[in-house]
């Protein structure tokens, strides 16, 4: 792994201390350029110094992680949120492809994450993500959360509420959107079933994860058959019937 530059935004210094001591057995030639314990020092260091990842707390005295970001333009760091909470924000992160560690850090997550920022450096557009991540947690309505999707060619950003149904095929997973668009994302199923679960998707098929907003009806025949108000039909997994069934009581 080549030698990272890195700041570190916490507001804890026992936090700092041992994050400082991770990262040096992971990587012991880090460069540390910088730390910081609050917004308003943060944003002084962000100006001033020049970092390949940025780990940030969510939690400060005098704001939070999210009003920093709102104050900073243009960020090119690679960003790794650190919190003690594992709530919402959290799913907010997986929904915008944003990495995060929970508090203690543990030290196979943090070699993790760094392997997966240098794998990103230059490839990405951070400040893509996090606008679509700060309009996300400003908005309360659940039909206007937006997902951050990376194909092998571009990066998109989809409303949620527009995502029909997602199919797996191997390593890769296929969304069809309600417009007829469809994006080929290189994930597994499994991947955004966890992101989406709170959306409102329900996993019918070891191969099939509907949003039920498109649900039409259920068919007994044939084992069980999903049909959507596109007129897609599949098929509904045995061991997902008594579930999906409970699902459609709540409807």
């Amino acid at each position: 792994m080549s030698k990272n530059t890195i700041i570190i935004i916490d507001d804890e210094p026992s936090i700092r201390q041992n994050l400082k001591h991770q990262l040096k057995l992971i990587q012991p030639n880090v460069q540390i350029v910088a730390e910081a314990n609050n917004v308003e020092e943060s944003l002084a260091i962000l100006q001033e110094y020049e970092a390949e990842i940025v780990f940030l707390d969510i939690e400060m005295p005098d704001g939070t992680g999210f009003d920093l970001l709102k104050k900073c333009q243009n960020f090119k760091s690679k960003l790794i949120f650190i919190t003690a909470h594992n709530d919402y924000a959290v799913q907010a992160f997986k929904v915008c492809a944003l990495d995060y560690l929970l508090k203690p850090i543990d030290l196979e997550e943090l070699e993790i994450a760094l392997e997966k920022a240098n794998d990103q450096l230059h490839k990405e557009n951070t400040q893509f993500k996090i606008n679509t991540f700060l309009d996300n947690i400003a908005d309360t309505n659940l039909k206007q959360k937006k997902i951050v999707l990376k194909t092998s060619e571009s990066i998109e950003v989809v409303t949620i509420s527009d995502i029909v149904r997602l199919e797996s095929s191997n390593n890769y997973t296929s969304f069809y959107l309600k417009n007829g668009h469809n994006i080929l994302i290189s994930k597994t199923l499994k991947d955004y079933e966890d992101i989406l679960e709170g959306y409102g998707f329900f996993r019918i098929h070891q191969s099939h994860l509907v949003n039920m907003i498109f649900f039409q009806k259920y068919e007994k025949k044939d084992g069980g058959l999903v049909v959507l108000k596109d007129g897609t039909m599949l098929p509904l997994s045995s061991r997902k019937k008594d579930a999906f069934l409970k699902v459609l009581e709540s409807l």
